[in-house]
């Protein structure tokens, strides 16, 4: 790409601030059926959206597959302070970006959006859909609670399982081990990932461990668990690039167990 070409791009997309009297309030309806971090991801989103030019969308978290990225959490959400890497499509291309956003307490509105391009996404992204992955035979995989103290539930046995979280009885916390990766991810790696069930949403930000397998550790009363069970099946999505499906037959009453003793 020619040098001036590129100056040219990047100086088009030069740090700008939007204010609060520009950006949209999330439907109280909405808000409440998600996590804070996803809250404030589409706050954000919709901040920035209002006063970009015609064309122009904004993608939060979502940052190129490469070691140097996964070193460094995708997102990071402090109080009312939503800061990061994503990136950004308009009519001149894909542009990788860090952001810092401040939104209102209630992470409905965001208050002010400011970003800085880094560099054009390479190769170019040209938004391709994930594969969607589903375990053979998912339906008849059972959901099974097990432990006394420490406490785990999994959809299927042994290698076989798609899902699994494990927690202390009482400890209010619950660890999640996702049972898929993408390559080249290393220990201490970060990765985003988006559950989905039905019409409920949430995003968290997973790390990987010693096996390189992404994890992430939420609160008992996460609202992940009052929509779960209630959708025929889970999509997880690893960082745009992959998802699998977990079945949420007969999921029910193990879910239920397990969020109880895990409070």
């Amino acid at each position: 790409m020619n040098i001036l070409l590129l100056l040219a791009m990047l100086l088009a997309l030069a740090p700008y601030t939007a204010s609060a009297a520009a950006a949209p309030v999330l439907p109280a309806e909405l808000a409440a059926t998600t996590n804070n971090l996803q809250r404030a991801v589409w706050a954000c989103e919709a901040g920035a959206q209002a006063r970009a030019k015609p064309g122009t969308r904004f993608f939060l978290g979502i940052v190129e597959n490469n070691a140097v990225q996964a070193e460094k959490p995708p997102l990071l959400l402090l109080g009312s302070q939503l800061s990061g890497f994503g990136q950004i499509s308009n009519n001149q291309g894909w542009f990788n970006i860090s952001f810092q956003c401040t939104v209102r307490p209630d992470l409905r509105q965001a208050k002010e959006f400011k970003f800085t391009v880094a560099s054009p996404v390479q190769p170019p992204n040209a938004a391709p859909q994930p594969h969607i992955a589903t375990a053979p035979d998912a339906d008849k995989m059972p959901w099974l609670l097990s432990g006394t103290t420490a406490l785990q539930l999994a959809h299927g046995k042994g290698k076989d399982q798609d899902f699994r979280a494990d927690c202390i009885r009482g400890s209010g916390t619950i660890q999640l081990r996702l049972t898929h990766s993408l390559p080249g991810l290393r220990p201490g790696n970060f990765l985003l990932t988006g559950i989905t069930g039905g019409p409920n949403s949430a995003l968290y930000v997973a790390e990987t461990n010693a096996r390189n397998m992404p994890g992430f550790t939420i609160a008992a009363d996460d609202p992940l668990w009052t929509w779960m069970g209630t959708a025929k099946s889970l999509l997880v999505n690893l960082g745009g690039e992959f998802v699998y499906e977990v079945s949420q037959h007969d999921s029910a009453p193990a879910i239920a167990g397990f969020q109880q003793a895990c409070r």
